[in-house]
């Protein structure tokens, strides 16, 4: 029986804001067997009450990278991939279950720290409408600007997330001032569905 190894590569970590996060990884590669579980370690410097999460990110080969799990404490199980960030000692874990081939790619954690962060508290649409939230933030060295939502007793989703653009999410989209640290999202064709928790992010 011939067994397939499998190589995930770990390469330099991205930080929410470059400027005051300090990232690192345990090491720049891993093999392992295929159907056998992967475990990759991020560390980072930023303290625990200026923690605002942990991402991590999958980049195959000719593709944009993609979000596969955000963390803003504990432990999270997402179908292939389950993580953890203890942030006292300031660590997060991916582990990618059952690791197939299309699994070989470099991976990427990023650390977001908390910002002042200013946004309306509510908006107000009628069904069918376009509806926008603006976003202001005070850190002057950024990565991305991401918005999540909430649902009622449900954990924050990544909704979409850019540099200076963003490729739209069915019918929401971003539009970026990096240098007045604005963002916005909009929402084309509102529906009742959209009544739920928005934030942003750095």
């Amino acid at each position: 029986q011939v067994t397939k190894q499998l190589l995930m590569v770990l390469l330099t970590c991205v930080a929410g804001a470059r400027s005051q996060i300090q990232v690192s990884q345990r090491s720049t590669s891993q093999t392992v067997t295929e159907g056998e579980t992967a475990i990759l370690h991020c560390n980072y410097t930023i303290t625990a009450t200026n923690f605002g999460s942990l991402q991590w990110y999958r980049q195959k080969v000719n593709r944009r990278p993609e979000n596969i799990m955000i963390l803003f404490s504990g432990n999270k199980e997402d179908k292939q991939f389950s993580g953890s960030v203890d942030t006292g000692k300031r660590i997060g874990v991916l582990n990618v279950s059952n690791s197939q081939a299309e699994d070989s790619a470099t991976y990427y954690c990023a650390v977001g720290a908390q910002s002042e962060v200013d946004q309306p508290i509510m908006i107000f649409s009628y069904k069918g409408q376009k509806a926008a939230l603006r976003c202001n933030h005070s850190i002057a060295s950024f990565q991305n600007m991401y918005w999540y939502l909430q649902r009622s007793n449900g954990a924050p989703e990544l909704l979409i997330y850019g540099y200076d653009k963003a490729e739209p999410k069915g019918r929401f989209s971003m539009e970026f001032d990096r240098a007045g640290r604005v963002t916005e999202l909009h929402i084309s064709d509102t529906q009742l569905e959209d009544a739920v928790m928005y934030y942003c992010a750095v």
